[in-house]
């Protein structure tokens, strides 16, 4: 696979899981800068009420005033910048889960072939060679139950024959024999996968 293939061109691969999570963010930042801010201005407004002087009064009032005119600015341009940062950050966890849901439905269309490839800095990776894992047990189990198919079929064909020639005695051993013999194969999935 090069690498043209292998870059995600949307940002927005699992647009409802990316979006929850960048206005989760977005609320966050929010909601913790109110509480900073209530921190920060409670003391102004305690000495702006308190204050006896006009002069006194004036300095906190412009404080205040001057505070508020940059902070919140600040807090919604942070909040913003956080937002769509947490949609970079979910991309790198959205693109493998996208990957992993389409592998699967490969899988469940009986196509075993294939092996993910996951991006150097994407999260998930170790997933990644499980599913590949999985990919090549499946791939090799079908394989098998195909040639055990042809082999059963060559078998029922032989013993088809010896039927319509009359030999009933070779019919039955062979038909013994193969019964033997799909007692002794086990299916493809009774082993299990090799854990690396």
């Amino acid at each position: 696979m090069n690498m043209e293939q292998h870059r995600r061109r949307r940002f927005l691969i699992k647009p409802s899981y990316q979006m929850e999570a960048a206005v989760k963010a977005f609320g966050f930042v929010i909601l913790y800068s109110i509480a900073l801010g209530a921190i920060i201005f409670y003391p102004l407004y305690r000495d702006l009420y308190y204050s006896t002087g006009l002069q006194e009064q004036a300095i906190a009032a412009h404080t205040v005033l001057y505070l508020h005119s940059r902070i919140w600015i600040s807090i919604i341009i942070v909040a913003i910048l956080t937002a769509v940062y947490m949609i970079f950050v979910t991309h790198r966890i959205a693109g493998p889960i996208y990957r992993f849901e389409k592998t699967a439905e490969e899988f469940m269309a009986g196509r075993f072939g294939q092996h993910i490839r996951l991006r150097r800095r994407d999260n998930l990776v170790e997933i990644e060679g499980i599913f590949n894992r999985l990919s090549d047990f499946l791939h090799e189990a079908r394989s098998g139950d195909n040639a055990l198919h042809a082999s059963l079929n060559a078998t029922l064909e032989q013993i088809r024959r010896l039927i319509e020639e009359g030999k009933k005695d070779e019919a039955l051993e062979a038909i013994k024999t193969l019964m033997s013999r799909l007692s002794a194969s086990p299916d493809a999935f009774s082993g299990g996968i090799n854990r690396k």
